[in-house]
């Protein structure tokens, strides 16, 4: 089911969460086949990040025509676990909001949850996505680089990271979806026959109970980030849009 915290939000991005709910499904494709629509254009980057020291791919939708001076309002979507950046273009039909005047952003995340791991200092996906994707994306394309015209969403492993990010950072998104968003991976107990994934677990969120396994429910109680600035009501870009769904 699609989560969408905002105590408002228009029919457009209702329309737009409720077809990546029906949209994203994996076909477990070998191959790397776009659904593009009339249009829109796809375009792949590479980023040089900071915040992991290597080079990171990500994928985006847009207007094949750009108004000259225009600025669109941008959605960045976080892929599922065992996924890449590429799985919302072949396995989801995204493609058609680009068509109708959005600017969509697929970073790779690899299997990091979309978060500064608490074990590795070099597995720092949050900064990367907020520190280095977002600036990357503001210098390359003509997106908007308020809040209100910017949005982030996600499915399972994604849904986690888009929720952990927009409530770590609510003063940079004026929305965030998810679909089936894998918020008790954190706090799964060990189970002997699940050892690798709990200790996967444990070295990206750290141990049960501490403040970086706890950190989506502490930013929701306000002793971490502010989830009453996430939820105030949108403003600019995503209210005033209306897209033809």
């Amino acid at each position: 089911m699609p989560l969408i915290l905002g105590r408002r939000f228009d029919v457009g991005l209702l329309s737009f969460a409720l077809l990546l709910a029906a949209g994203c499904k994996h076909n477990g494709a070998l191959h790397d086949r776009p659904r593009l629509v009339p249009g829109m254009r796809s375009v792949d980057f590479t980023l040089s990040s900071a915040a992991l020291r290597r080079a990171m791919p990500y994928r985006v939708f847009l207007p094949a025509s750009l108004r000259p001076g225009a600025r669109y309002p941008v959605v960045y979507l976080l892929h599922g676990g065992g996924g890449g950046y590429r799985d919302w273009s072949n396995d989801s039909d995204v493609a058609q909001y680009a068509a109708q005047g959005l600017i969509l952003v697929m970073p790779e995340g690899e299997s990091s949850y979309f978060v500064n791991s608490a074990t590795r200092p070099g597995d720092r996906y949050e900064d990367y996505i907020v520190q280095d994707l977002i600036p990357d994306v503001e210098r390359h394309f003509p997106v908007r680089s308020t809040r209100s015209g910017r949005a982030i969403a996600g499915v399972s492993m994604g849904g986690y990271g888009a929720i952990r990010i927009a409530f770590d950072h609510p003063d940079l998104f004026a929305f965030v979806g998810t679909i089936s968003a894998a918020l008790d991976v954190p706090s799964r107990p060990f189970s002997i026959n699940r050892l690798g994934q709990w200790r996967r677990f444990r070295s990206i969120f750290g141990a049960i109970g501490s403040p970086t396994e706890r950190a989506v429910f502490l930013s929701r109680s306000g002793r971490r980030g502010s989830a009453a600035r996430c939820q105030s009501p949108l403003r600019g870009g995503f209210e005033e849009a209306r897209y033809a769904f």
